[in-house]
């Protein structure tokens, strides 16, 4: 490799890891227990989420003025049980969901098919 295109190499590398630090430096950590859960389900890591996400809605439960916060903690606890393939568990939580809000409605473009099938099943009582 002639020099110039060691220089190219070295100035691409240097370019890329420079992108990586901007990049990571705007993935600012969750600020509240429902973000963390949250994102532990959008990680796959369900197990986890379940032990973060259930105190959130025993004590999401317990405030007035929360119902918002509650049902995203009911909908994401329902996508963690999916991922850990237990529907029964799973569609308990869309219906507290869906009882706290009879409009909710799931968008493809962020749920799996599967997830959005067994909420569905939920909302129609199955």
């Amino acid at each position: 490799m002639g020099d110039q295109a060691m220089k190219r190499f070295a100035l691409l590398c240097i370019g890329l890891l420079a992108g990586l630090q901007v990049v990571q430096a705007r993935q600012e950590p969750p600020k509240t227990p429902l973000e963390a859960g949250i994102k532990l389900v959008q990680d796959g890591a369900f197990e986890r989420a379940l032990l973060a996400l259930d105190p959130v809605v025993r004590d999401l439960s317990l405030k007035s003025g929360e119902t918002v916060s509650l049902v995203r903690a009911h909908v994401y606890l329902g996508v963690a049980y999916v991922g850990l393939e237990q529907e029964a568990a799973a569609r308990r939580q869309f219906k507290e969901a869906i009882d706290l809000d009879p409009k909710l409605q799931l968008e493809a473009r962020e749920f799996s098919p599967r997830v959005l099938r067994v909420f569905e099943a939920a909302r129609k009582g199955k």
